[in-house]
């Protein structure tokens, strides 16, 4: 079907639709990638809070186990003792409830595994500390003080190894979702430039498509008009369209076919006319003869009276 075939209601239409359809995607894609950059946000910020908890549980661990050691190398100096153990009951009260925390935001697969690790390295270290503050309080610190070097130190450096893999992982996820979010970001640009710049061009197109089928049969149907106006109604006009222009045209080449058989009827009564005109003149000019030869005779015949 060509474009001269659809009328100009539905013309305009489908042009507009295409408009919005375009519009309609600029905006779908949009409202895409922000959700998509959103999700990407709450991830990162979920990330960064597990991070965040997990070097909280990190300082609070190094912190008791400075505590650990500051009573073991003192030999279980009940004074000091009497003034850590609170704050180390304290400080494990704060890492259990960070540790049950960070196990209920915790998702995936890798990070339930690392958090199991972080849990038995911990419950090992609790178990070998509670061995050394029970060995220091029946006063074995010569059994107390070895393993606190061969066991105590290991175990606390593999159990803060084990929450900075954790808090690890959960920044380098962190920094792969931030890569991520930008590729997002540079993707949808591009997109959305590039359905801005097609709609630019189709719309573009479409109104130089549209005016140009509107504007050139107008100017058939005025140049038409002027011919006709001018007398001239040997020119053809010539209808190759289906729409409200085409029938505009249709009606110019009626009216020229109508004032055609118009003319045609003048000139066949004005030719009419005109051969009665001459055989009125042609009888007139008979009768004149007659006439006179009348006039003649009647001369000739008063003559013959007037010597009789």
């Amino acid at each position: 079907m060509k474009l001269s075939d659809l009328k100009l209601g539905a013309r305009l239409g489908a042009g507009f639709a295409v408009i919005l359809v375009l519009a309609l995607a600029v905006a779908a894609l949009s409202i895409a990638r922000l959700n998509s950059i959103g999700e990407m946000q709450k991830q990162m910020s979920e990330r960064a809070t597990l991070n965040a908890l997990a070097m909280q549980w990190q300082g609070e661990t190094g912190v008791n186990l400075a505590r650990t050691l500051a009573i073991a190398k003192s030999g279980g100096l009940q004074s000091l003792s009497d003034y850590l153990q609170p704050l180390m009951r304290q400080t494990t009260e704060r890492i259990s409830g960070l540790q049950k925390e960070i196990e209920s935001r915790t998702m995936t697969d890798e990070g339930k595994r690392l958090m199991k690790e972080v849990a038995e390295h911990r419950k090992a270290y609790i178990a070998t500390r509670n061995e050394i503050f029970e060995m220091l309080k029946n006063g074995d610190m010569i059994g107390a003080g070895p393993l606190v070097d061969s066991k105590l130190v290991p175990m606390s450096a593999a159990y803060l190894d084990a929450i900075g893999a954790y808090a690890k992982r959960q920044h380098d996820r962190n920094a792969a979702v931030e890569q991520d979010m930008a590729a997002s970001i540079q993707q949808a640009q591009v997109w959305l430039a590039a359905l801005s710049v097609a709609s630019l061009v189709l719309g573009a197109l479409l109104a130089w498509a549209i005016t140009r089928s509107v504007t050139r049969p107008l100017h058939q149907a005025v140049a038409a008009a002027d011919i006709i106006a001018k007398g001239d109604l040997t020119q053809e006009v010539v209808v190759n369209r289906k729409d409200e222009l085409g029938h505009l045209l249709s009606a110019l080449s009626a009216m020229q076919n109508q004032l055609r058989a118009v003319v045609s009827r003048i000139r066949q009564s004005t030719d009419s006319i005109s051969t009665a005109s001459a055989e009125i003149a042609t009888g007139n000019q008979d009768l004149s003869s007659r006439t006179e030869q009348a006039a003649s005779s009647l001369q000739q015949t008063a003559s013959s009276m007037e010597q009789l």
